[in-house]
Parts: structure tokens; sequence; C-alpha cells
């Protein structure tokens, strides 16, 4: 079993991935991009225009929330 970017990956994945020539990064980045795709975020007007107000990429910041969501709850 192998830790990769968060992701663990078993024995038998890493040999399916080695089997049929999936590179390991790039299918750990689809797993984690699709995992973002799941989530819905609704910002009230006040967050929004605060976010705003700092310049702050709104997109960026999401994925961070959701990546440290994800780790905190073992994905």
């Amino acid at each position: 079993m192998t830790e990769f970017r968060g992701v663990t990956i078993t024995d038998d994945h890493q040999q399916f991935l080695k089997e049929n020539n999936i590179n390991l990064s790039t299918f750990v980045q689809n797993s984690i991009d699709h995992a973002r795709c799941k989530h819905i975020v609704t910002l009230r007007p006040d967050q929004q225009k605060w976010i705003e107000s700092r310049h702050t990429n709104i997109n960026l910041l999401l994925m961070d929330a959701i990546d440290a969501e994800m780790k905190n709850n073992g994905r």
C-alpha cells in the first residue's frame, strides 16, 4: 500500500494501473478533481463581497477548503 498526495493506493490498484499503463500522478489528480466536482458551495453576498474585496480567487479558496475537508474525512 502506498500513499500519494494524500490518497492511499492499494497494491491491487497499483498493479491495475501498471498493467493498463495509467500514470499514477494523473490518476490521483483526476480522482481529486472528480471528488471536488461533487461539492456545491453557496456563498452569501456578504461572503462573496468580502472575498472579492481581498482580490482572492474564489475557486482556489474553495479548492483549498475542499482539500482540507477531504483530508480531515480521510478521503
